[in-house]
């Protein structure tokens, strides 16, 4: 993306597990409860290492569903409303560069 003349951007995406979304209405399995315990372990390794190396290029959306809206419609995919919240918080920060 660079080589182009363009600015790389990650952004860390929300689910279930990580930030507080509401999801009382999800029909979660063991399986995918057992994958949120990995989210919740691996997640601040992630952020811990991002810090210690510096990189900045790497946003953490995981807390942008919190509330009362089912944005979910599983564990990790969202409906229209959620995929419309991501899309502008990836936006205003691109725009915020």
């Amino acid at each position: 993306v660079e080589s182009y003349g363009g600015k790389f951007y990650v952004f860390l995406q929300p689910n279930f597990a990580l930030g507080a979304p509401k999801t009382d209405y999800l029909k979660l399995s063991k399986s995918d409860q057992a994958q949120g315990r990995q989210f919740q372990a691996i997640h601040p390794i992630v952020l811990r290492l991002l810090a210690e190396k510096r990189i900045d290029y790497v946003y953490d959306l995981t807390k942008a569903l919190d509330g009362n809206t089912p944005y979910l419609i599983d564990y990790v995919h969202l409906g229209p409303a959620g995929n419309k919240v991501i899309a502008e918080q990836m936006a205003k920060t691109i725009a915020a560069q």
